[in-house]
């Protein structure tokens, strides 16, 4: 964690994911299990797309960063860097558009109609 609203994500290829923060106030929570759920989402499509062009996925790093929309009490802008070391310069148009193909990317890009009930 660099900030409440920037995330980045290394080693992704470890079977254990670690938290490190440089703030020691800073709180891991819904937002920043949020932007993960994204990152590993995009990391996966991404993963897919190095078996088929057999590049090798474990240099891929990605940030994660978001502003908040004001007084609306919601994120109104998220950006997902990748850096790839290694991938060729001809793949990376390639690989931008498999990475937007994760669920969440398309379903942030579709809203879907959520309701909020409490049972009784």
């Amino acid at each position: 964690m660099n900030a409440e609203n920037d995330l980045e994500f290394t080693r992704l290829l470890e079977p254990e994911m670690v938290v490190e923060t440089r703030d020691p106030e800073a709180a891991y929570s819904a937002l920043q299990m949020f932007a993960t759920s994204l990152a590993l989402c995009t990391f996966s499509m991404l993963y897919a797309y190095s078996d088929n062009v057999g590049a090798n996925p474990a240099p891929i790093a990605l940030r994660v960063r978001w502003s908040f929309a004001q007084n609306e009490n919601r994120i109104d802008e998220i950006e997902v860097a990748i850096h790839w070391p290694g991938l060729p310069d001809s793949r990376r148009l390639a690989a931008e558009r498999a990475a937007g193909l994760c669920t969440l990317h398309r379903t942030l890009e579709h809203l879907p109609h959520v309701t909020t009930h409490l049972n009784a």
